[in-house]
């Protein structure tokens, strides 16, 4: 039971709202996809708003609806259903590379009943953040930024039972 979600985007020097979100909207997970699942990808812009007592919250926008440029913030969200007529036992794996254009910003991966990992080495390898090391500039082993993860992994720790859905996330900022 192994779904991949690939985002795979060609950019210029500006990232161009529609092709970005006609990359991560229309690639199709690869892998075996579970019997009976369904997964889809959502991206949404982050926006800063003000209410009308000058108090900020945020709100998620659809990305084909609003313009996106580097520095914008992204929610990516995986949704997936159980469409059969079984359980799909524990162990549900999303794989999720993070796009070249976006950075991934730690600490905003979630899952509810997930085990969720990273990777820095294009999804060959996963671990927790405290795990992932990278080699610098100056040849020396150093910690992994967030902003280096190529991939996040979310295994799901639960059975998904027919008509079940759950989602799992990450947040990233446009490069």
């Amino acid at each position: 039971m192994n779904m991949k979600q690939e985002v795979r985007v060609s950019m210029g020097k500006r990232i161009v709202l529609f092709v970005l979100i006609l990359g991560v909207l229309t690639t199709m997970p690869s892998g075996v996809i579970a019997a009976g699942m369904d997964m889809k990808t959502i991206a949404e812009k982050e926006v800063t708003m003000v209410d009308h007592d000058g108090k900020e919250y945020l709100e998620y926008f659809l990305t084909e609806m609003v313009e996106v440029v580097p520095g914008n913030i992204i929610r990516f969200t995986n949704v997936y259903r159980n469409l059969g007529r079984e359980a799909a036992e524990p162990g549900l794996t999303i794989n999720n590379p993070v796009p070249k254009e976006v950075a991934y910003i730690g600490g905003t991966a979630t899952g509810k009943n997930a085990k969720i990992t990273f990777s820095v080495d294009g999804g060959k390898s996963f671990g927790l953040p405290s795990e992932l090391f990278v080699t610098g500039e100056d040849g020396k082993k150093r910690p992994a930024r967030p902003d280096e993860y190529t991939d996040i992994k979310w295994v799901i720790l639960k059975a998904v039972l027919p008509g079940e859905e759950g989602s799992v996330a990450y947040k990233g900022k446009l490069k």
